[in-house]
């Protein structure tokens, strides 16, 4: 679902992490999704890492979301709904104010930034970091 949201929702600029191809950022996106069942609420938050130029640390933000009422007959419409709304916040509010100057990051750096991770739980594809 994450990687649906980020196809609709990010411009045509950004793709999968490639070796050896050049780039202004690499991000990180790393979702959470909960749905507390008293309150009826969901909560989304992306935790996101951009690398600039020189492989360095630019921004780590926090892009929350939520979604009030039940969602048990629909579950997978209002989680596709929650992604999308975050990666919208989040190409409007970090992606497109970043600096875009002639430096760039090669692709190579996301090898690294997937191995610095801790291995508790098993990687899946959509951990994998973008290119902007």
């Amino acid at each position: 679902m994450i990687e649906n949201a980020i196809n609709e929702n990010l411009s045509n600029n950004t793709k999968r992490c490639e070796a050896g191809a050049k780039s202004k950022y690499i991000f990180t996106i790393k979702p959470h999704i909960f749905y507390n069942y008293q309150m009826n609420i969901l909560y989304g938050e992306l935790k996101v890492k951009i690398f600039g130029p020189n492989n360095t640390l630019k921004d780590t933000v926090v892009i929350e979301s939520q979604y009030q009422g039940k969602i048990h007959q629909k579950a997978e419409f209002y989680l596709a709904k929650i992604y999308d709304e975050m990666i919208k916040k989040l190409s409007i509010q970090t992606l497109n104010r970043l600096p875009q100057d002639e430096l760039t990051i090669n692709g190579n750096f996301c090898s690294l930034i997937e191995f610095n991770e801790p291995d508790i739980i098993p990687k899946t594809n959509y951990k994998k970091p973008y290119q902007a």
